[in-house]
């Protein structure tokens, strides 16, 4: 039986094939440049961190071309269904798709039969916040509240953890109000307006992140953030303090993406697009909307390509200015790097994830294209955030961990589409040989380089304790 082709071929295109072939050896170049992290000669050389030359994975097949289409995106929608029987649907972006997706392709060609919905992991199921969603007028009973250092405490955890990320409220009014809250918590709990719910989301966060011990399946902070959320007014209400109502449902959709609430997160930001830089008059003011609305864009961007779901607005309608914070370049570095690799999700999105029929080989060349515009970020991302040696005396901080960990996420975002086709071929095909065209080659040792990459800034992260997993 001839060898399966994972593309097509055709007679008639040698050109375009070492074409492919030329630009993924300067992509792999390129994303390799970034050296995330930069290891020693001695690590180099391990097998977990070998780098493989391109030139050793060459077909040399003039008459060569490719000829595919995205397999996550293309064709009806897929779902999945609960022991219930009510669906879900998986976005093409989204990795726990992916893992849904490779789990039933695995489990139907090693036994023949479907994987069992009852363990699929669907969203919300984790975590239980044991409340039903229904507000209540009275004011929820927060006798649970921490002492004024605790607090503290909490607040300068959330602040360590999303700090140089994400604008989750303004420090000089959050913290006045909160000195003033508690010279009398008692009398002060019934006229702090808007402030009380977004104190109490910000201490929840805190809570999550340093770890506090779980309530049976009720995830740390629980408590605080039910509370907070019965608290919080309709969203007519919201808009009469749109930047503080911006700043609370942003650090909502955080606490609900970090417990699994995956559409409850995604519905916290969709929609809220309005150019805030224009409602301000004073500097301070300013800064404050521009550092909400790039918060607001970034968990907008990053929640889409989680849930597999169409952006709410595109990058060419986008205006606002980024903020300029003269007292910290290193934090105005973090929300640029920031923005341009969520704006690089944005591309890959719109470029690889759209159902657009057969797109011949043009595909492998969008690919090669949104690649290219993710490692033009790498420059920028090796100079302020490199990632340590190994044997370096100083570890990796959160901003260089994170920022590098989602310049690879784009990466792997790209590839992966193609390793999906090839595990789908191969479980479905009684042929072990299964030829791989080289472009399509290049384009996976680049995801497996990137995996491997993210693998060992999570092991950096995790031997420092930032990772927040026990």
């Amino acid at each position: 039986m001839p060898a399966r082709d994972v593309a097509n071929t055709r007679s008639n295109a040698p050109g375009k094939v070492h074409a492919a072939i030329v630009h993924n050896q300067r992509l792999s170049g390129a994303t390799e440049a970034a050296a995330t992290p930069q290891y020693s000669s001695g690590v180099r050389n391990s097998p977990s961190a070998a780098i493989v030359d391109p030139e050793s994975m060459l077909i040399h097949d003039e008459h060569e071309d490719v000829s595919m289409v995205n397999p996550l995106s293309s064709g009806p929608p897929k779902y999945i269904t609960d022991p219930a029987g009510k669906p879900y649907y998986l976005g093409h972006t989204s990795t726990w798709s992916l893992t849904i997706r490779l789990l039933n392709l695995t489990h139907e060609a090693l036994y023949k039969c479907p994987f069992p919905s009852a363990a699929n992991d669907i969203d919300s199921m984790t975590y239980d916040l044991e409340w039903n969603g229904l507000r209540s007028q009275a004011i929820p009973d927060i006798r649970g509240l921490p002492a004024i250092d605790h607090a503290l405490f909490l607040i300068n955890a959330t602040k360590f953890h999303t700090g140089q990320m994400f604008h989750l409220f303004d420090e000089a009014k959050f913290m006045k109000q909160f000195y003033h809250f508690y010279e009398n918590p008692a009398e002060n709990i019934r006229t702090a307006g808007l402030w009380l719910p977004h104190f109490l989301v910000i201490i929840a966060l805190g809570k999550a992140f340093v770890g506090a011990q779980n309530r049976g399946n009720m995830p740390p902070g629980s408590e605080l953030f039910r509370a907070a959320f019965m608290m919080l007014p309709d969203y007519s209400f919201l808009w009469k303090d749109p930047s503080t109502s911006a700043e609370i449902l942003c650090a909502f959709a955080l606490y609900l993406q970090s417990i699994d609430w995956r559409t409850s997160a995604h519905n916290m930001v969709h929609g809220y697009h309005t150019d805030l830089s224009t409602r301000s008059t004073n500097e301070q003011d300013l800064m404050r909307c521009q550092n909400i609305w790039w918060t607001v864009y970034i968990l907008e961007r990053q929640i889409s390509v989680l849930m597999g779901t169409p952006l709410s607005i595109s990058d060419n309608d986008i205006n606002a200015s980024l903020p300029l914070l003269p007292d910290s370049l290193l934090k105005t570095a973090t929300l640029v790097i920031h923005v341009k690799l969520s704006k690089a999700l944005s591309r890959i999105m719109n470029a690889l994830y759209r159902d657009k029929g057969d797109l011949g080989s043009t595909f492998v060349k969008s690919t090669q294209d949104v690649l290219q515009r993710v490692a033009d970020v790498a420059p920028e991302l090796r100079e302020n955030f490199p990632v340590p040696d190994q044997e370096a005396l100083s570890g990796i901080s959160r901003v260089a961990g994170y920022l590098n960990l989602l310049y690879h996420q784009c990466i792997m975002l790209a590839t992966r589409p193609f390793l999906f086709m090839l595990v789908e071929i191969r479980a479905k095909s009684t042929d072990p040989q299964i030829r791989v065209p080289a472009p399509i080659q290049l384009l996976l040792q680049i995801c497996l380089e990137s995996a491997k990459k993210t693998s060992q800034i999570l092991g950096s992260l995790q031997e420092q304790n930032l990772l927040g997993i026990n």
